[in-house]
């Protein structure tokens, strides 16, 4: 489930980071700024946040997942959950 989540995460980063990396030079060329001073810290800095962005809210839902699948498995054995810690928002 974690590798699930880190390969998918590193797919979408990297999907999003290149979009990033096509439009922002063409951006700056529309405005008339030099795209190859102007945009390398801008992108960096932007595929940085998008990464971690990214990574954290798919381990979020992938918890929280997780967390609902173990609800419903020890609601139907009618058992208590082995590990209260897991239902803390």
């Amino acid at each position: 489930m974690l590798s699930g989540c880190v390969g998918l995460s590193l797919i979408v980063s990297m999907v999003i980071s290149s979009l990033v990396g096509t439009v922002i030079p063409m951006l700056f060329h529309k405005i008339h700024i030099d795209p190859a001073v102007a945009s390398g810290p801008l992108i960096t800095t932007i595929n940085d946040l998008v990464a971690v962005v990214v990574y954290y809210g798919l381990a979020m839902v992938v918890c929280s997942l997780i967390c609902s699948i173990w609800a419903k498995i020890s609601i139907k054995t009618k058992k208590a959950p082995a590990s209260p810690e897991l239902f803390v928002p």
